[in-house]
């Protein structure tokens, strides 16, 4: 006998109850320990009805995908915003030193910036870029250094 999409949708809903069941229960949730349930229920299905009923239970589920937009969008704040402190950082040691290096700096963080807000894949580490910049301020402050070529995605690359 062929169940009918009705049947198939209470079906799923009973199976959805009683794996929620299980959990609060902190019982093993499985094909083996769903059957009798569903059995008991009044519905005597197979492991492979079990199975595809619990693979379209799950896609519903967006609690992964959710997770990674949430964690991805999360990364590319961060990234830009560690961009522009580093920015900031630099037009502020210009202004301080005059140093043509930092304006070579600022220059770099927006070509990275640009290719970051097109989607471009700018391998960089943001907190890493931050370091490398504490790195050059300090080394600059020592040592007054005339206008080294400073390239943000060398710097970034350094890191792997």
């Amino acid at each position: 006998m062929i169940a009918s999409i009705n049947d198939t949708q209470e079906r799923r809903i009973r199976l959805l109850e009683i794996i929620n069941n299980f959990r609060s229960q902190g019982k093993l949730v499985n094909r083996y320990t769903l059957q009798p349930a569903l059995k008991e229920a009044g519905y005597d299905v197979s492991f492979a009805t079990i199975y595809r009923d619990m693979t379209a239970i799950n896609q519903n589920n967006s609690w992964v995908r959710d997770l990674a937009s949430s964690n991805y969008s999360a990364y590319q704040e961060d990234i830009s915003s560690n961009l522009e402190w580093i920015e900031t950082q630099a037009k502020t040691q210009f202004e301080k030193t005059e140093d043509h290096v930092w304006l070579q700096i600022v220059h770099r963080v927006q070509e990275t910036r640009m290719k970051h807000t097109n989607g471009e894949n700018i391998n960089v580490s943001a907190a890493m870029l931050g370091k490398q910049f504490n790195k050059m301020k300090k080394e600059s402050e020592k040592e007054k250094e005339e206008e080294p070529m400073v390239d943000v995605i060398k710097l970034a690359a350094a890191r792997q």
